[in-house]
């Protein structure tokens, strides 16, 4: 198979097969992880849907009938294809072991989308669904430049902790693309025979990380109906909501500790203000939240 390459979250990736979900880079001098097809080589319990294992170097992710991945020395991921649909093996790589894997590197992952405003990362917390992409989509529109649109990839830089772009097509809905008139940016549909598609919002060129902003911080709120309801944390309240949506691996790989989780914790909620956001679930209704965003951070 021809080899591929890539950048995202701050890292360079070689693949024998093609990903959808990021922008091919031209051959890359050295990479960080090899992501490969393989034959079958390690045997699973095929009555257990999920399996997550791991050993002294080795992390194992397998789901029923679609695929095995092996982390093995956090430097390759291995995968055992069982199912025909490349776009769902993918799917699988970067929602749930991508995630495992850059907590095993001492990355921090959170659920929730970034964008660029006056040079420093704008963060946003929520579940996934709640419309982060849709949102970020819209500032893109009006000319913000996109850092994620689906995990929040932070790192410790010295006594600092800085955002990593993730540099990886947002996924849009069908009617969020017609909304926004974003159907020249559309590259190819997520699953086949759904109508939420890989739409390119990438920037030109990316710093290797960003300082995060301290004017503001919002957390959606997946509740909100029909108005747009806000309400301003507490630093007690801003840190369960961090914590919250902090993703943890589980594994003994992982280097993060409580500490260290703790630090970044009070880090974050000590930047500045943080808003809880119920907003209309309708993608017309996003100038809304825009609005409140850039009028409660207006600086």
């Amino acid at each position: 198979m021809k080899n591929r390459f890539y950048t995202a979250f701050g890292l360079k990736f070689r693949s024998n097969f093609e990903l959808y979900s990021m922008a091919p880079s031209s051959k890359l001098n050295g990479y960080d992880l090899s992501i490969v097809k393989v034959k079958a080589t390690v045997e699973v319990d095929a009555e257990e849907c999920f399996v997550k294992k791991h050993s002294e170097n080795s992390l194992m992710y397998h789901v029923k009938g679609i695929a095995t991945f092996l982390i093995r020395d956090k430097e390759n991921i291995e995968i055992q294809q069982y199912h025909t649909d490349n776009d769902l093996v993918e799917s699988v790589l970067m929602e749930k072991v991508m995630l495992s894997y850059l907590t095993m590197l001492g990355y921090y992952v959170c659920s929730g989308a970034a964008i660029l405003l006056n040079g420093k990362a704008r963060l946003f917390l929520g579940v996934p669904g709640v419309g982060l992409s849709s949102i970020v989509a819209k500032f893109y529109q009006n000319g913000s430049t996109v850092l994620s649109d689906a995990h929040i990839v932070i790192k410790q830089n010295g006594t600092n902790f800085v955002l990593i772009p993730s540099c990886t097509y947002s996924k849009l809905w069908s009617s969020v693309v017609q909304e926004l008139k974003l159907e020249g940016k559309v590259k190819q549909a997520v699953r086949e025979k759904l109508t939420k598609y890989y739409v390119d919002l990438l920037a030109q060129e990316y710093e290797e990380s960003y300082d995060i902003s301290e004017k503001c911080m919002v957390e959606i709120d997946p509740i909100g109906k029909f108005d747009l309801k806000s309400k301003e944390l507490t630093v007690l309240e801003t840190i369960k909501e961090f914590k919250r949506h902090l993703i943890i691996d589980d594994t003994e790989q992982s280097t993060l500790n409580k500490k260290e989780e703790f630090k970044l914790l009070t880090f974050l909620a000590s930047k500045g203000r943080t808003w809880k956001v119920s907003r209309p679930t309708a993608v017309y209704n996003l100038s809304n939240l825009v609005s409140f965003i850039q009028s409660a951070t207006y600086e």
